[in-house]
């Protein structure tokens, strides 16, 4: 069967199990970055989990995943914009709103529901598990969770959430400077903003700045990515090899970097979003159908692993074995982020592109004349 036929198969057979319109190994790297936050967060609220051998780095590398996270929305969000394919801005925002804060709101609602039951719980277990479910529970802070407060109170890994909303809002001045600025340039601006955001207090303001070059990252791979492909297909094999082991160093932060190890953990993220892209070998095995499934609910398992992760502790912890609660909190977190992705975020999504699909824009301003 020809190269090419096989290939068209394939995609076929994918986009039976992937929304349409996407990049399969970045959904499937997505989703393999989520399954490692569940277990950074395990490992985290553990007395005994701070330490841990090197090989386990890779599935418990939860921070890092954040740091790929926005680089994988810089490439995705900032796409259109260089294929002259970008929407309306108000489209864009209705979309980004059903596709974002939708089914965050149904985690939030979740995550303060566990907060209610388990609230001021005193397990022996670390402090940042103490962190969450410890604030009394008012409309105050429920409202400053309405709007994706960076404090770990009801939700440890909500802040991230807040920064990716930021960016969305953003992100066609991003791609306008983007645009105009040579890539060194725009390198330049992320070491500045991330080298201003070590110096600031506000929690909200250090979040922001720090993730700049992470989506700056990203944008430059799509902006460029016409020559990022010629100029891959001339490296000779040593070096097409050697870029994902690259990436995974930076990636897994085992070269010294201090406070600019985000900073590094971005770039290697960029060369695995470039080695997955391009290396066969590994693109066959991001297109497989756990990872692209993982792909596929990493963002309602991102906002459902941390409460599953609370309650199954608050429930479970020192009644049974740490590794039977581990795989009793991974099942859980997987399930229920499936229905999550089902009832509430796949839809939602639907939904947001009927809202601005010309016939539906046709007939609300029909409405709204009449």
């Amino acid at each position: 069967m020809p190269i090419e036929e096989s290939r068209n198969i394939e995609e076929k057979e994918l986009g039976t199990r992937t929304r349409g319109g996407r990049l399969f190994e970045l959904d499937a790297l997505r989703g393999l970055a989520a399954f490692t936050v569940i277990w950074h967060h395990l490992r985290s609220a553990l007395p005994a989990g701070g330490a841990h051998a090197w090989y386990l780095a890779l599935i418990t590398s939860g921070h890092q995943a954040v740091c790929l996270f926005f680089v994988l929305s810089g490439y995705v969000l900032s796409m259109p914009y260089w294929r002259g394919k970008q929407q309306a801005y108000g489209d864009y925002l209705l979309r980004r709103f059903f596709r974002i804060y939708v089914p965050f709101f149904a985690g939030l609602l979740l995550a303060w529901a566990g907060a209610w039951k388990f609230y001021g719980s005193h397990l022996p277990l670390t402090s940042w598990f103490h962190e969450t479910w410890q604030t009394r529970l008012t409309w105050s802070l429920f409202l400053r969770q309405i709007f994706m407060s960076p404090t770990p109170d009801i939700n440890t890994a909500f802040w991230s959430l807040r920064v990716e909303a930021q960016f969305s809002i953003l992100l066609p001045i991003f791609c306008f400077v983007v645009s105009r600025l040579p890539w060194i340039l725009t390198l330049l601006v992320g070491l500045l903003s991330y080298t201003a955001g070590l110096h600031f207090q506000n929690l909200d303001a250090q979040h922001g700045l720090i993730a700049i070059p992470m989506f700056l990252f990203g944008m430059l791979l799509s902006r460029h990515h016409a020559w990022i492909e010629t100029s891959w297909n001339k490296l000779p094999r040593v070096a097409r090899w050697a870029m994902p082991f690259a990436g995974l160093l930076l990636y897994l932060r085992f070269l010294p970097a201090g406070s600019y190890a985000d900073f590094l953990t971005g770039i290697g993220s960029a060369l695995l979003i470039v080695s997955s892209l391009h290396l066969v070998p590994l693109s066959k095995i991001l297109r497989h159908s756990i990872p692209e499934y993982l792909g596929r609910i990493s963002y309602s398992l991102y906002l459902v692993h941390a409460t599953i992760l609370f309650a199954m502790l608050n429930l479970f912890y020192g009644k049974m074995s740490l590794w039977l609660l581990g795989t009793i909190y991974c099942i859980a977190a997987i399930g229920c982020a499936h229905l999550l992705c089902v009832l509430v975020e796949e839809p939602a999504m639907r939904y947001g592109k009927r809202l601005t699909t010309p016939r539906a824009i046709k007939t609300l301003q029909a409405e709204l004349s009449s």
